[in-house]
């Protein structure tokens, strides 16, 4: 009984405290289940980065499974001083509502 207690602790720690792993960004587009995911950060991002900056490209999407999945996707723009790198999170419950966090600005690189 204490052995099934601890393994259960053990487990329900790490699966709450589970770290963000990389996911292959062609295997997730691959998946139309993900289409509204990535809409939905898009949709932030458009309200969020300044009109003069054009999307370049997705750099990188993480996930964390947890109660439902966390969504990281860092996607960069472009103008033409500048590159920026904006991380948006997603949190998607277990019914598949998504809560899209405010967009952050990661990384900035000026043209010379």
């Amino acid at each position: 009984m204490l052995k099934v207690l601890i393994l259960t602790i053990a487990f329900t720690s790490v699966i709450c405290t589970g770290s963000y792993e990389v996911i292959d960004i062609d295997e997730y587009f691959s998946q139309q289940s993900n289409d509204e995911i990535y809409a939905a950060a898009r949709l932030k991002l458009d309200q969020t980065v300044p009109q003069d900056f054009q999307f370049l490209k997705v750099e990188s999407i993480e996930r964390q499974i947890v109660a439902g999945f966390n969504y990281k996707f860092f996607i960069t723009f472009k103008n033409e001083q500048s590159i920026h790198l904006y991380m948006v999170r997603i949190y998607q419950d277990l019914q598949n509502n998504l809560q899209v966090y405010e967009p952050e600005l990661i990384n900035q690189k000026e043209y010379l």
